[in-house]
């Protein structure tokens, strides 16, 4: 009996010693992920013990790319070249381009998501002159994939001010055009419980579920990356209500293809090849700019190119 249970515990042993070479690799790799995460807030401290710590108050919203450039480190070719544009307080600008030509990228550079070279400014000011922490209390994001948590909607949209009452709650959801489907369409209402990342909810209602959430901090910069370009033209036109309560007086960045957006804006910047190639409103690029008119190259009605004119803007 003895013989069997040594036996027994012996090939327990050799069973086990199996996922040994796995689990020293998944430890590796942790600790080397950890190492990497230490590395960057001791950095971040650092830095911000040093120079970064000007808090922001009363943002007006004035943004200056001054000859900015961007290179991921395991790429061979620069994200963004020499990019400089000026944006004035409650503009609002389309930025439209092919995919991988560095929209979002360059909406990440103004959270100082990324190291870059060259400057960039907020009402005059170097972001990196700038606690993390008041720069991106000022600016606004909403990218296409939304992650809600597995909570109540009230606290989803709570957790973009902790501390939010809830009739700011309930204003910030009327602003986002998400009232009625909360009240009406939800079991339980702002008490309703989501699944995790909002599996219960549509596309739609989850984007107005996160413009909800970013309302509630009233920043004065608001960045939309392809925020609608997943959902139908009923939930858009929704969208595109809600972003039109909060446009007035409020600095937007929005990266989009649809065409009634990109009409709408005070200013569209076509990037192409790391670069701004175009800048102007769309009845002048309309006519002026062949990589924005082939942009929208599928429609018959386009009109006819037009000779920019030596001297002209630029």
């Amino acid at each position: 009996g003895a013989i069997v249970s040594f036996d027994g515990f012996l090939l327990f042993l050799l069973y086990n010693t199996y996922d040994l070479p796995f689990a020293v690799t998944l430890y590796n790799g942790a600790l080397a992920g950890a190492r990497r995460i230490y590395t960057m807030q001791n950095k971040e401290e650092g830095e911000e013990t040093r120079k970064r710590n000007i808090e922001l108050s009363e943002v007006r919203g004035q943004i200056v790319f001054e000859n900015v450039s961007f290179q991921y480190p395991s790429s061979i070719r620069p994200v963004l070249k020499n990019i400089s544009f000026t944006v004035t307080p409650g503009q609002t600008i389309a930025i439209i381009g092919p995919t991988g030509s560095g929209k979002s990228s360059l909406t990440q550079l103004l959270l100082r998501l990324y190291e870059y070279e060259g400057t960039i400014k907020i009402d005059g000011i170097n972001i990196k002159d700038i606690s993390l922490e008041s720069l991106r209390k000022s600016i606004g994001r909403i990218e296409q994939d939304i992650y809600l948590f597995p909570r109540t909607i009230r606290e989803n949209i709570a957790f973009g001010l902790r501390n939010a009452t809830q009739l700011e709650i309930e204003n910030a959801a009327k602003l986002a055009q998400a009232e009625e489907f909360i009240l009406n369409d939800l079991p339980k209402g702002y008490e309703t419980y989501v699944g995790e990342g909002g599996s219960q909810l549509s596309g739609g209602q989850k984007q107005r579920i996160a413009l909800a959430r970013t309302f509630l901090t009233n920043p004065h910069v608001l960045i939309l990356d392809d925020s609608t370009s997943s959902v139908d033209s009923k939930t858009e036109e929704e969208i595109v209500k809600a972003i039109n309560n909060v446009r007035q007086g409020r600095t937007m960045l929005i990266i989009t293809h649809r065409l009634s957006t990109i009409r709408e804006s005070d200013c569209v910047m076509v990037i192409k090849g790391a670069e701004i190639v175009a800048k102007g409103h769309h009845s002048e690029l309309i006519y002026t700019s062949p990589d924005y008119r082939r942009i929208f190259g599928k429609n018959a009605d386009l009109p006819p190119m037009r000779e920019i004119k030596s001297g002209g803007t630029s």
